[in-house]
């Protein structure tokens, strides 16, 4: 039964080479090498090496130390300086992550920070998208609680049933060029999750504000489609905020 068994066994792998050696094999693996070479090529340009890495680390250095006392500077941490540059060798073309790194990386090499720094914003901004930058600078230019609105589209005044997936989770009254009011309450989400902010339901900041937001030029087409056949739908919405915590703060004064 073995001998059979391995007979049949070496049958089958000669048989798959000999496929694989047949000149139909030959071309399609020709075919999709090429194809695959040039699905990748974009990619391959993206990857830095460490001498174009090098010199994009060493000027940014420059710039944001220019002003630093040489005496308060440091050789960077390894914890914080080798996972950074090997972050970068991937995202060194995304401008607001790429400035994020060598914010950390910068303020790491000033001795006054040293109890400021944490190895963890690495991670943090390694998981980051650019609206998740662009949206976290957005909120950090504000000083106290975030307004926010939770929308809702209700069948009628007198009913507690609603509209699934209207309107976004969380709505602050804006949005940023090239995302969607939906991007942006994902967005929040994903803050949220890395411990940046807390999203606070159901929670106000003074009454002035919200009244702007719920009418917002952005969830007007969405309202006013409902509307069109349902005469009865009715917009309402939970006031809440958006807290930057204690670990956003730092964050922001380190990476930001």
């Amino acid at each position: 039964m073995k001998k059979e068994l391995e007979s049949s066994t070496t049958e089958i792998v000669k048989n798959v080479y000999n496929d694989a050696l047949s000149p139909t094999m030959k071309t399609v693996g020709q075919t999709l090498n090429g194809v695959v070479k040039i699905l990748l090529s974009p990619i391959s340009g993206l990857i830095w090496g460490w001498g174009k890495i090098k010199q994009c680390v060493i000027c940014g250095l420059e710039k944001r130390l220019a002003n630093k006392n040489q005496e308060d500077l440091q050789s960077p941490t390894p914890r914080i300086a080798v996972p950074v540059i090997q972050a970068l060798q991937f995202s060194a073309n995304e401008d607001e992550i790429r400035e994020m790194f060598l914010n950390l990386l910068a303020n790491d090499m000033d001795k006054n920070n040293n109890n400021l720094i944490h190895p963890s914003y690495v991670e943090i901004i390694k998981q980051m998208s650019t609206l998740d930058a662009l949206l976290l600078k957005n909120l950090s230019k504000e000083t106290n609680y975030i307004k926010t609105i939770n929308p809702k589209i209700y069948v009628d005044k007198n009913s507690n049933q609603i509209y699934l997936n209207t309107y976004p989770e969380w709505f602050l009254g804006y949005t940023i060029d090239g995302y969607s009011i939906f991007d942006i309450s994902s967005s929040l989400l994903h803050l949220q999750k890395f411990g940046l902010i807390d999203l606070m339901y159901d929670r106000t900041a003074g009454t002035d504000g919200y009244e702007e937001i719920e009418q917002s030029d952005l969830l007007k087409p969405i309202y006013n489609k409902f509307k069109s056949y349902n005469e009865k739908a009715f917009l309402s919405s939970t006031k809440s905020v958006v807290n930057i915590n204690d670990y956003g703060k730092a964050f922001i004064k380190i990476c930001l």
